[in-house]
């Protein structure tokens, strides 16, 4: 039996540095299957480390959330991808002196396609959890909520690639 949401991730104190980049190889992967999928030549795409702001809405270039309720969800990112853009995230960590997110769920339109909860991993010494990477095609809505202990700031980031046609990535 196959359920189409995960519920763990691997923290980063348990992998192997070739372990890690293996997952980071695969999410790549992922991201050139999901452009193939849409009839394009990954060829033709530059994949590049995602930025907050430019490549998922958020306010400024930097992983941060301000929780106004605790114990419920909020929307990190809620945005329907351009033409052209794919996107991958395959880990997470919290940059925090004390984090406030304890766990997260990934959404495509309004199905959940991933779940994975985080507060176990904040007792680590290096705090990063990997997961088995979910992508994002062209015209996907994709959501990220996050649910919190607390209010007040946060520092999760997300680990992951966006490709984007070569030469017409810009930053401001």
């Amino acid at each position: 039996m196959q359920f189409a949401v995960e519920s763990y991730a691997r923290f980063g104190v348990s992998l192997k540095p070739e372990q890690m980049q293996s997952i980071r190889e695969l999410a790549k992967a992922k991201l050139v299957k999901a452009i193939m999928a849409k009839g394009k030549h990954p060829e033709d795409y530059t994949i590049t480390d995602i930025l907050p702001k430019t490549d998922l809405g958020l306010d400024k270039e930097e992983w941060k959330h301000s929780f106004t309720t605790a114990y419920e969800e909020e929307a990190l990112v809620d945005k329907t991808l351009e033409d052209e853009k794919f996107i991958v995230l395959y880990g997470y960590t919290n940059l925090s002196p004390d984090p406030k997110t304890l766990y997260f769920k990934f959404y495509k339109g309004a199905s959940v396609e991933k779940i994975v909860h985080v507060q176990g991993l904040y007792a680590q010494e290096e705090p990063y959890a990997y997961f088995d990477p979910e992508a994002w095609s062209e015209g996907d809505k994709m959501i990220i909520k996050l649910y919190a202990k607390a209010t007040g700031d946060d520092y999760p980031v997300f680990l992951g690639f966006v490709a984007q046609p070569k030469g017409e990535r810009i930053t401001k």
